[in-house]
């Protein structure tokens, strides 16, 4: 090897030290960028990416990384590769992404870009690349569209859910369903409430919306009243104390498994509802083609909950409305009791009667709305004219077959302003037709959009730290339970560390809090730098203190990486004049090993990585001390 060669060598090892990046290169033969004899070289962070370990593992070959192109991706890939090599003008670029496959079969996104030695002619001498993986960030920009896609589709079910006029309301259920169903990956969606039957109290289904059916569906006999099983009991007896169900079938106990597959369910959520109170039944959201989970307390469960309450508002609106409708004595309590807004007006334009919602809503009496319907009009016209008089017209035009909705600003007694959706249409009672009118108050609406609008902004919240641009506590929480939880069934070990900047208070009273800040964002990159697997990561944990995790490590891997960042921090030589330790930033470890079993949780590891932590505080800082679990 020539000396040259040697320095570029030297010269990528310092690029890709400096970048993140992994960095590879090729002599071009006779322009023919597929030449076999092309000298290429992958740098062992190349190999790295991909969990190869060494030029034996991963040949200096074009095909090494050609082959491991997802098929999708490598017409399009070599194309652009060949074509930028070839293009004398030096104007076609190579910069695109495309997906690799590791050594252990899983494909990953990359971001690779590239250049080209030419000769004075343009003709290509030599290629030099360099890939970034971008696969998390590609993931965590799906998972915010995911949650966008979620909370834009609620927000459409709700407009549909809201709306009022010809449409038959299983129609209308079946388009709002249909909305949720294809942002959340819904197959099927019922409701099931207890029906009081000759045999007793019994679980049945009341509503049915399956995806393969087209939507709204006709709800088998069988399902009609479901047949006992403790099972589905025991749940309602949960679901009852305000708990929902969740989870994947294959992970809930043998009986509850086998109960599930019956209905070819993979995954499920049940929601309780509650109505004035009470325990009104639950909304299931299941899955049958995948089993599509969201792990408790992620923003895709919220929405799951807060589409299961639309859905039960929508369910339990429609139920008031149709007794309202039929105003007959039998139903007078359940008219009396509807939480929105009832009124009745007669074929003379009169109105004749409302709902105990209505009058607390304007805060105001029955009588004195009976003998003055002007105390309920919106407080301003857009056009100007005379808001008795528009009324008036739109009791006529309702009597006459049409159905009228309208949103204003009106005034309570108080003048407290009440921002209302009033729908008017008609029902025939005898030989003649009579007006009804819904006046919802849009200030619940208004605050459920609130609650979306948090939701979503919650939603677009990204695992990052916002100053060393490492992940954050949130992302470790979340990743090392779910670690501990998939790696539980293959009798793996696990590693952690805890990293604690030694006296860092002292460095911030000596140097100032900027300082600091820099001082974190170097140990930072370096703790990152340090460790080189996908599957590791590195998170701040809180202030000055750092976490490691290491799936797939023993003690003695550990224990090297250890003492690699030890070294690693050494060498940043960052001046810490008042520290008794050294005159430079050091830091102090607390390491532990465990072989993963169902009964650890993140507590563990953190708990006993903390007091190795703080033995190696105490021994005098500047080192690491290691215990197993």
């Amino acid at each position: 090897m020539s000396n040259d060669f040697e320095y570029d060598i030297i010269k990528y090892k310092l690029a890709n030290d400096a970048l993140g990046i992994a960095l590879w290169d090729m002599n071009v033969i006779s322009e023919d960028p597929i030449n076999p004899q092309n000298k290429f070289i992958w740098s062992q962070e190349f190999r790295q990416m991909l969990g190869y370990l060494n030029e034996e593992d991963f040949p200096n070959l074009l095909r090494s990384w050609s082959d491991a192109l997802h098929p999708e991706d490598k017409e399009r890939t070599l194309k652009n590769f060949e074509a930028h090599i070839r293009d004398h003008t030096g104007k076609t670029p190579y910069n695109l992404e495309y997906r690799l496959k590791l050594k252990t079969g899983e494909y990953r996104c990359f971001h690779a870009f590239g250049t080209t030695l030419r000769d004075s002619n343009g003709v290509p001498l030599r290629v030099a690349g360099a890939l970034e993986d971008i696969h998390e960030k590609n993931q965590m920009l799906e998972t915010i569209k995911r949650r966008a896609a979620m909370v834009d589709a609620l927000n459409t079910a709700l407009e549909i859910f809201m709306s009022h006029g010809e449409a038959k309301f299983e129609n209308i259920m079946t388009h709002g369903i249909s909305v949720i169903a294809e942002a959340i990956k819904l197959d099927r969606v019922s409701i099931v409430r207890y029906k009081n039957l000759d045999s007793g109290r019994r679980l049945g289904m009341t509503y049915l919306w399956d995806r393969e059916k087209g939507g709204t569906t006709d709800i088998d006999g069988a399902m009609a009243v479901l047949p006992e099983n403790h099972v589905f009991t025991d749940w309602f007896a949960i679901l009852s104390q305000g708990y929902h169900i969740n989870a994947r079938t294959d992970d809930m106990s043998e009986e509850e498994t086998a109960f599930l597959k019956t209905f070819g369910i993979k995954s499920i959520f049940i929601a309780p509802v509650f109505y004035r109170g009470a325990f009104w039944g639950a909304i299931t959201l299941q899955n049958h083609t995948t089993d599509n989970f969201y792990d408790e307390g992620s923003a895709e469960l919220e929405i799951m909950e807060l589409s299961a309450r639309l859905l039960a508002k929508t369910i339990i609106r429609e139920e008031i409305e149709q007794e309202a409708a039929k105003l007959t004595e039998f139903q007078r309590k359940s008219f009396e009791a509807a939480p929105i807004g009832l009124m009745v007006f007669d074929d003379k334009h009169k109105i004749i009667d409302c709902n105990d919602a209505l009058v607390k809503m304007f805060e105001i009496t029955r009588e004195q709305y009976l003998n003055n319907p002007n105390l309920i009009m919106p407080v301003d016209q857009n056009n100007k004219s005379n808001s008795h008089e528009t009324m008036i017209d739109n009791m006529k035009c309702v009597l006459n077959g049409e159905n009228i909705k309208t949103e204003c600003m009106y005034r309570s007694s108080l003048y407290e302003s009440i921002p209302c959706e009033l729908t008017l249409t008609r029902i025939k009672q005898g030989d003649k037709f009579i007006g009804l009118g819904y006046f919802y108050d849009l200030r619940n609406i208004k605050k459920m959009e609130n609650e979306i609008k948090l939701l979503k902004t919650e939603a677009e919240k990204i695992y990052y730290d916002a100053l060393t641009g490492i992940y954050n506590r949130r992302y470790f929480d979340e990743n090392l339970a779910r670690l501990l939880k998939s790696l539980s069934r293959t009798d793996s070990s696990l590693s952690m560390m805890m990293v604690d900047i030694d006296r860092f208070k002292q460095f911030n009273d000596t140097y100032g809090h900027e300082k600091g800040d820099t001082c974190l964002k170097i140990i930072a990159e370096t703790l990152s730098k340090t460790i080189v697997r996908d599957t590791d990561f590195v998170a701040r944990y809180g202030g000055e203190e750092f976490a490691v995790v290491l799936p797939y490590t023993d003690r003695n891997g550990a224990c090297i990486i250890a003492e690699k960042l030890l070294e690693n921090i050494k060498r940043c030589n960052i001046l810490h004049e008042n520290s008794d330790v050294e005159k430079f930033v050091t830091i102090s470890i607390g390491v532990t090993t465990g072989k993963i079993n169902y009964v650890q949780c993140s507590s563990d590891y953190i708990k006993r990585a903390d007091e190795m932590l703080y033995i190696s505080k105490q021994g005098g800082r500047n080192r690491y001390t290691f215990s197993y679990l």
